[in-house]
C-alpha cells in the first residue's frame, strides 16, 4: 500500500511538473515570437490575453471576437491557424485551445467566423476543474495602398523648384500594403515652361525613381517661361506593384521683389534711392539690375515722377509708363508731390536684370499732413526775388492760438532746392537762419526768404511758437514764387552802399515807346522793403526829402526827381516794379 501510495504520488508530481513547463512553454514562446501582440481586456472568463500569427497584420481581440488582419498582397484564400501563439491571464493555471469545426482550424480568407474552444482552470492538476469559453475568429485581407491627389508648386523664373521625398510620400498611404518605393513622372503638358531634371541630367519620362534619391535633392524642376505645367505622377510601392497616381501641378511666375517703401512729411519733394532698386532685383532674380519700367504712374493729383528735376521751372524729363529707365536714370529720378497732397499710393513696375530675368515690384509712398495749431501766414514773392517776414503775423498768431504773447519761434528750414531763410539779409551781419536758434519778435522783421535760382511754386515753411508762460504751438508759413512777368525790358541801375542814385526819366521814356509805340503819361512803383532801402523825391537829406508812394502818380517830369537810398550795411541786387 504504502509503494502505491508513493507511486500515485510521484505520477500526480509529473503531471503537475508537466502542466506547469507546457503553461510556461506557452507564455516564453508568445513573447519570443517576431509579432506585433494586441492585448484584450481581462475581464472575467475573457481567458486570452494576446494572440500572434507569422503571416499577421495585425490582430484585435475584442471580447470573445479576434479579427486578424493579413497584408495586403496575401496570396491564398485561407489562413491555418494552428500556427496561432497566444498568451493567457496568470490566474489560470492550465489553458488548452482546440478547433471543433470541420474545417478544423483553417479559416476563410473573408469568410465566416471559426471557433475556437478554450478550456481553462484555476487550479493545477488533473483534479482541477475545468471550464470552457468559446472565442470567434474571423481572418480578413489587408486593404491596398493608394496614391492620389495635387502635389502643386509655385516657382520663380529663374528660380528651380528642389523636390524632396515629403512631396509624394504624403499623398501616399500604405494601409495593409508596403510603403512607397518609387516614383515615376509622365509627359509634360507643356514642355516650353521648365525642364525636369534628374541627377544634372534631363529627366526620361516614366523612368521610375527611388523615393530615397528624391530625398537627397536629385529631382528638380528648371522654369523657363510663364504659365502652369502638369505631370502625372505614378508611385510604387517596395515590391515595385502599381499603386496608383497623383498629379504634379507647377505655377511658373514672376520673381516679386519686396516693396519699396518711402514715407515724407507734406510738400516734400522725394529723391529715389537707386540702392532700394539693386537690391529689390538681387533678392528676387539676382545678377545685375539693367533697367526697370513703369507699369503704372501716380495720378496727378499725387503727384508727377522726373528725371533731373531741378525747379519747378527747370522740373527736368516727365517719366511716363511703358518706358525703360536705367540705373542712370533712377539715380536722377524724383517724385514731385502736388501741393498739399497726403495720403497713400502705388506704383507698380517692372525690373530687369543683364540676364534678361523679370520681377515684378511696387513702390509705396506715403505723405503725412503735417499738423499745425495756428492759421497759415502767407506770403508771394517774384522768383529770385526776396521776401520780409512781418512780426506782427507771428505775435497775431500767438495771440489766436494760445491767448498769450509770442516770445520766440523756431523755424523748420525748408529744402535748400527751393530756397533759403536768412536774417539781416544783404548786411554786414547777414547770416543764415539756423533750425536751433530762437528768433524773437524782434528778430522776425529780419528774416528773409530767398528763392533758389529760378524757383517757382509753394514753398511751406514750418515753425514752433512759443509764448510768455513758455507754451509751444505749431504754424507754417506758405511763401508762393511766381514768375515775373514784364512787358518791358529791365531798367538796370548800379551803386555803392548808401550811395544814392538818380532815376533818368529818359529810361522810362524808352521802354513806353518800345513797349506800346506811345508817349509815357506816368508811372506808378511798388515800394521796395525797407531791408533794401528807401525811395524818394527831391532828395536832400533822409530827414528833409519825401519817400515815393505806391499810389502816386509820377509823370514824366517827375521821374528825374527820384532817388534810392540804399541802406548803408545792404550789398546785392534786387527789382522795383512799376506801372507804367
Amino acid at each position: 500500500m504504502e509503494s502505491k501510495g508513493k507511486a500515485a504520488n510521484t505520477v500526480r508530481s509529473f503531471k503537475k511538473v508537466m502542466s506547469l513547463l507546457l503553461a510556461l512553454l506557452f507564455i516564453s514562446s508568445s513573447f519570443l515570437a517576431p509579432f506585433n501582440f494586441v492585448y484584450a481586456e481581462d475581464n472575467g472568463e475573457l481567458v486570452i490575453k494576446t494572440i500572434a500569427h507569422p503571416e499577421a497584420k495585425n490582430i484585435a481581440i475584442d471580447g470573445t471576437k479576434v479579427t486578424i488582419k493579413l497584408p495586403y498582397g496575401y496570396d491564398s484564400n485561407t489562413l491555418k491557424l494552428e500556427n496561432l501563439k497566444y498568451t493567457n491571464d496568470l490566474i489560470f493555471k492550465s489553458v488548452e485551445i482546440s478547433f471543433p469545426s470541420d474545417t478544423g482550424s483553417e479559416a476563410e480568407v473573408d469568410g465566416p467566423a471559426v471557433i475556437m474552444d478554450v478550456s481553462y482552470s484555476y487550479d493545477r492538476g488533473v483534479d482541477a476543474e475545468r471550464y470552457n469559453t468559446q472565442y470567434y475568429i474571423n481572418v480578413k485581407r489587408g486593404s491596398a495602398p493608394t496614391f492620389s491627389g495635387t502635389i502643386s508648386k509655385i516657382v520663380s523664373i529663374p528660380k528651380k523648384v528642389i523636390f524632396d521625398d515629403l512631396d509624394f510620400t504624403n499623398l501616399y498611404k500604405s494601409n495593409d500594403g508596403e510603403s512607397i518605393g518609387w516614383i515615376s513622372l509622365g509627359k509634360s503638358s507643356n514642355s516650353s515652361l521648365g525642364t525636369l531634371k534628374f541627377d544634372g541630367r534631363d529627366y526620361a519620362q516614366d523612368t521610375k525613381i527611388k523615393i530615397s534619391d528624391i530625398d537627397l535633392g536629385k529631382l528638380v524642376f528648371e522654369s523657363m517661361s510663364l504659365g502652369t505645367v502638369d505631370y502625372t505622377v505614378t508611385a510604387y510601392a517596395k515590391d515595385e506593384r502599381t499603386v496608383g497616381t497623383a498629379k504634379l501641378s507647377i505655377k511658373v511666375e514672376n520673381s516679386t521683389a519686396d516693396t519699396i517703401k518711402y514715407s515724407l512729411v507734406q510738400d516734400e519733394i522725394l529723391k529715389f534711392n537707386l540702392t532700394d532698386f539693386v537690391n529689390a532685383n538681387i533678392k528676387a532674380v539676382g545678377g545685375t539690375l539693367d533697367y526697370v519700367v513703369f507699369s503704372t504712374i501716380p495720378a496727378s493729383t499725387a503727384g508727377k515722377i522726373y528725371v533731373d528735376y531741378t525747379s519747378a521751372d527747370i522740373y527736368g524729363t516727365l517719366v511716363t509708363a511703358g518706358r525703360g529707365y536705367n540705373k542712370t536714370n533712377i539715380s536722377k529720378m524724383s517724385f514731385v508731390p502736388t501741393a498739399g497732397y497726403y495720403g497713400t499710393f502705388s506704383i507698380a513696375y517692372e525690373g530687369y536684370n543683364e540676364a534678361g530675368n523679370l520681377f515684378t515690384g511696387k513702390i509705396e509712398i506715403t505723405y503725412t499732413q503735417k499738423p499745425t495749431d495756428a492759421d497759415l501766414i502767407k506770403y508771394s514773392t517774384y522768383e529770385d526775388s526776396p521776401v520780409k517776414f512781418v512780426a506782427d503775423n507771428f505775435a497775431l498768431e500767438s495771440k489766436e492760438t494760445t491767448g498769450r504773447t509770442l516770445d520766440y519761434v523756431k523755424f523748420t528750414l525748408p529744402a535748400t532746392s527751393r530756397g533759403r531763410l536768412y536774417i539781416n539779409l544783404g548786411t554786414s551781419t547777414e547770416a543764415r537762419v539756423s533750425e536751433s536758434t530762437k528768433y524773437y519778435r524782434s528778430d522776425i522783421d529780419k528774416i528773409s526768404f530767398v528763392p533758389y535760382s529760378g524757383y517757382r511754386g509753394t514753398v511751406t515753411i514750418s515753425y514752433v511758437g512759443y509764448t510768455d508762460n513758455g507754451k509751444s504751438y505749431t504754424g507754417e508759413v506758405e511763401i508762393s514764387v511766381t514768375r515775373l512777368v514784364t512787358d518791358a525790358s529791365d531798367i538796370n541801375y548800379e551803386t555803392g552802399s548808401f550811395t544814392p542814385i538818380n532815376f533818368d526819366a529818359d529810361d522810362f521814356v524808352d521802354e513806353s515807346w518800345d513797349t506800346t509805340n506811345y508817349d509815357l503819361n506816368y508811372v506808378k512803383f511798388t515800394i521796395p522793403s525797407s531791408t533794401y532801402g528807401v525811395m524818394y523825391t527831391n532828395y536832400t537829406s533822409s530827414r528833409y526829402s519825401t519817400k515815393v508812394n505806391s499810389t502816386a502818380k509820377y509823370y514824366e517830369t517827375d521821374l528825374d526827381d527820384i532817388t534810392f537810398v540804399p541802406n548803408s550795411d545792404y550789398t546785392g541786387t534786387f527789382k522795383i516794379l512799376y506801372t507804367g
